[in-house]
C-alpha cells in the first residue's frame, strides 16, 4: 500500500504486535545507536537533524532501501557538524524524505539510516559501525522497507514492484528486523530461521553497488549464525563444514568477481552459487578429503566476519580427472567420479 492513509492501520498492527503477540519480541527501550536522525513531530514543519545519543535509551525505526549508486548527501566528515544542526531536507533523496514522513506518522522520534548515521569517509567510524548493523536492525522498533524504489531518488510511497529484493545489503536488514513494514504493499512479515547455505544462495542472486562489500554486507548474519554453525568463519565459509562448503556450482556469470577474497570461497566467484545436498553426500565425501589447514587475513581485526585481504587452504584429498569452467568446479562433476579416485 503506497499511501500515508495506510499508516493508521500500520500503527494499529504495531501496537497489537507489541502488546498482544507473546511470540513477538518486546519493543522495550534499548541503548540507542551512536547517531540517529531526529525527525520533527506530526503537525509541525518537516525538518530533521542528526543527533548524538550519548548512551540514551529509547525506540527508533530503521530504513532498508536501495542506494542505487553514490549518495550525494551522505554524511561525510566535512558536513557532520552541519548535519548535527539541521539536515538539508530540500535536497535529500525522495526515499529518505518518505522514511522521515513514515517515522513521524508512526509516532517515533528517531530513525537510523546507514548513509546518514555512518560517516562514510571516516574509515575508523565505518570499522566501528558496520559490524554493529545487525544490532541496529535487531534493536529497532520497526524497519521501514522501501520495497518499490530501485534508487534512493525515487521514493516509495507509491505502488510498484519490489526491486529492494535484488540488493544484497537488504537481505540481512530484513532478516534481522523484529518488525518489517514493506512499501509496497504494507505488511508486517514474520521471519523464520534460514539455513546458511540457502541464505548464501539467495544472497548471490542479489546485486551490490560496491563489489568490496560482498563480505561486509552479510557479516551481521554470519555473526548471528556463528553460535549454531561452529568453528572459524573463513571468508563466507565455516571451518567445521569446510569440506562440503567448498563444493558448489556457479551459474549466471562465470569468472572472478571484483571482490578481494580467496579463490576457494564463493565470494570470489561472479554469478550465482548452488551448494550440494550436504545431508545426502556427507558420508561419501568426508572419507575422501580432509582440511589440513585454512586461514584468512582480515581487513580489520575489529570485524571478524567482514572483509579479508588474503587466505590460504591446505587440503589432503584424492585426485580425479575433471574439467572445470574457470570458476568453482561443479559439485556433480566431482561426485560423478564415484569411487574412481586416484591416489592422494
Amino acid at each position: 500500500m503506497g499511501s500515508l492513509k495506510s499508516l493508521e492501520k500500520a500503527r494499529a498492527w504495531l501496537s497489537e504486535c507489541n502488546g498482544q503477540h507473546g511470540e513477538c519480541p518486546r519493543a522495550d527501550f534499548v541503548d540507542l545507536p551512536t547517531r540517529l536522525v531526529q525527525v520533527s513531530p506530526p503537525g509541525s514543519p518537516s525538518a530533521a537533524r542528526l543527533r548524538l545519543t550519548a548512551g540514551e535509551k529509547g525506540r527508533y525505526a530503521t530504513l532498508s532501501y536501495c542506494w542505487g549508486g553514490i549518495q550525494p548527501f551522505q554524511t561525510v566528515t566535512g558536513c557532520l557538524e552541519q548535519y548535527l544542526d539541521e539536515l538539508p531536507c530540500k535536497c535529500l533523496p525522495r526515499t529518505i524524505l518518505d522514511a522521515f514522513e513514515v517515522t513521524r506518522n508512526l509516532g517515533l522520534r528517531y530513525i537510523w539510516i546507514d548513509s546518514l548515521c555512518i560517516v562514510q569517509d571516516d574509515l575508523r567510524d565505518k570499522a566501528a559501525e558496520i559490524p554493529m548493523m545487525l544490532r541496529r536492525y535487531e534493536d529497532c522498533f520497526v524497519t521501514i522497507s522501501a520495497g518499490s524504489a530501485a534508487r534512493c531518488s525515487e521514493g516509495f510511497l507509491n505502488m510498484g514492484l519490489n526491486p529492494i529484493n535484488h540488493r544484497a545489503w537488504t537481505l540481512q536488514e530484513s532478516w534481522a528486523s523484529p518488525r518489517l513494514l514493506v512499501f509496497s504493499g504494507l505488511a508486517v512479515i514474520w521471519k523464520s530461521e534460514l539455513h546458511w547455505k540457502a541464505l548464501v544462495e539467495e544472497y548471490k542472486r542479489r546485486t551490490l553497488t560496491f563489489a568490496g562489500d560482498m563480505l561486509p554486507a552479510i557479516s551481521a548474519i554470519a555473526e548471528k549464525f556463528a553460535p549454531f554453525l561452529g568453528g572459524r568463519y573463513l571468508a563466507g565459509l565455516w571451518r567445521d563444514h569446510l569440506v562440503l562448503d567448498l563444493l558448489g556450482s556457479c551459474s549466471g556469470g562465470y569468472g572472478q568477481s571484483n571482490c578481494l577474497s580467496p579463490t576457494w570461497s564463493w565470494v570470489s566467484q561472479a554469478g550465482r552459487i548452488n551448494f550440494i545436498d550436504s545431508g545426502f553426500q556427507y558420508p561419501r565425501l568426508l572419507p575422501s578429503a580432509a582440511i589440513v589447514d585454512c586461514s584468512v587475513v582480515l581487513a580489520s581485526a575489529a570485524a571478524p566476519y567482514g572483509a579479508v585481504v588474503s587466505g590460504e587452504i591446505v587440503i589432503e584429498a584424492f585426485l580425479a580427472n575433471i574439467t572445470g569452467n574457470g570458476g568453482f568446479i561443479a559439485a556433480s562433476t566431482l561426485l560423478d567420479t564415484g569411487s574412481g579416485y586416484g591416489k592422494p
